[in-house]
């Protein structure tokens, strides 16, 4: 299945919303704006759930660090279990963790893990985070969930890079349905 690669209130381009606010500051500013309100959280997690309603789905995979809240309040309105996706490969206790080294946006090596015990063989899992921008740390969960025996279904970010032909993301986007649902939303019951 090809991806349908979409977003709420917005075009593709204006989900970039790191590149237009002028850097990472001004989006996790924006992001905190967000979590400080909740009717504005509690619209934008409506938001990101009705995109999955009709997909089955058994867990949500939330990546460190602001994919936890957005992740968890997710899991929460679907009334799904949650997942972890920790970025700190300082503590792995290989009987515990799975891990996937990769190189982050910035070309630094990172690494992320997840708890074995937390993907069960035939899970279904949806990707939660506030931004993806080369696709890397997507990648080495998808390569983590496929050991332990989960099936990922797609993934929801607040924000993603944006090229003209978006060839950065073109191998993801072949096989998995990324939505990228933007910021922008109103305080107003929908």
């Amino acid at each position: 299945m090809g991806v349908v690669l979409s977003s709420i209130d917005m075009d593709v381009d204006r989900c970039d919303y790191a590149r237009a606010l002028g850097g990472k500051r001004q989006w996790e500013s924006r992001l905190q704006r967000i979590l400080f309100d909740p009717a504005r959280f509690r619209n934008l997690v409506h938001k990101m759930a009705a995109l999955w309603v009709s997909t089955k789905i058994d867990k949500i995979v939330a990546f460190e660090a602001l994919g936890f809240p957005f992740g968890a309040a997710l899991a929460f309105e679907m009334k799904l279990g949650l997942v972890l996706a920790r970025k700190d490969l300082s503590t792995i206790e290989a009987d515990v963790f799975d891990y996937e080294k990769f190189e982050d946006y910035d070309g630094g090596q990172k690494g992320l893990k997840i708890p074995r015990q937390a993907i069960k063989r035939n899970d279904r899992l949806l990707l939660v985070d506030d931004w993806i921008e080369d696709g890397h740390q997507v990648r080495a969960a998808i390569a983590i969930i496929k050991r332990l025996g989960g099936t990922v279904v797609g993934g929801v970010f607040l924000g993603m890079k944006s090229t003209h032909d978006g060839a950065h993301l073109q191998d993801l986007r072949s096989v998995y349905r990324l939505e990228c649902i933007g910021t922008h939303v109103s305080a107003e019951t929908e």
